[in-house]
């Protein structure tokens, strides 16, 4: 690992959460098709109130919540297929996959 991260991500976790959410056709079309949706529901906002700021923010916290059902609390970890991790969900740059998510075009 470097001072600029691991992978070109904030650190590890970020990079493996990302890595496992987009590893296979599947989650990642379930992905962008989340951000999609995400950019329709807030079309107006995003075009007419939201500074670039505010986008960040407030997609990061849906992305989050979007995500949690790979979280599991009684064992402080996610999970994701058959894998078990026990990196620390908070280390995650959920800012960092929002500004990398929105900004990707459609795929």
């Amino acid at each position: 690992m470097t001072e600029d991260g691991y992978n070109g991500f904030t650190n590890f976790e970020t990079w493996l959460l990302h890595t496992n959410i987009t590893n296979t056709q599947e989650r990642y079309n379930s992905l962008f098709d989340f951000v999609r949706s995400w950019k329709k529901q807030y079309a107006k906002e995003i075009s007419t109130k939201w500074k670039p700021e505010d986008i960040r923010i407030n997609l990061a916290d849906d992305l989050k919540e979007y995500l949690e059902f790979y979280w599991v609390d009684e064992y402080n970890i996610y999970k994701i297929d058959d894998s078990w991790t026990l990196r620390d969900w908070n280390e995650i740059n959920f800012y960092e996959l929002a500004d990398d998510y929105f900004n990707t075009e459609d795929r």
